[in-house]
């Protein structure tokens, strides 16, 4: 899988779960793999997407407005591998 799309995937599972060690879980992968996938995010768009604290994350500003683009951009990518895989067979 694309790194960038696991990156997304990381984050929304993470924001949905208001933390790491739960999107860790739901993803079947290390905490220690969802954290560095949501640290690569935030250095490739230069903020902070997540206040972390003891209790869990919360999004930042910058992270609420990165929500609704990751679901659309994750939701595209899974209709595109699903008519990739749909033309397969035909």
């Amino acid at each position: 899988m694309d790194a960038r799309i696991m990156d997304l995937r990381c984050f929304v599972a993470a924001a949905e779960e208001s933390s790491v060690a739960r999107a860790a879980e739901r993803l079947a992968i290390s905490q220690p793999r969802t954290s560095k996938h949501l640290i690569g995010l935030e250095h490739a768009f230069g903020v902070e997407l997540f206040s972390r604290e003891a209790r869990g994350a919360t999004l930042t500003a910058s992270g609420a407005a990165l929500l609704p683009h990751a679901r659309e951009v994750l939701a595209a990518w899974d209709r595109a591998q699903r008519a990739i895989q749909d033309s397969k067979g035909g």
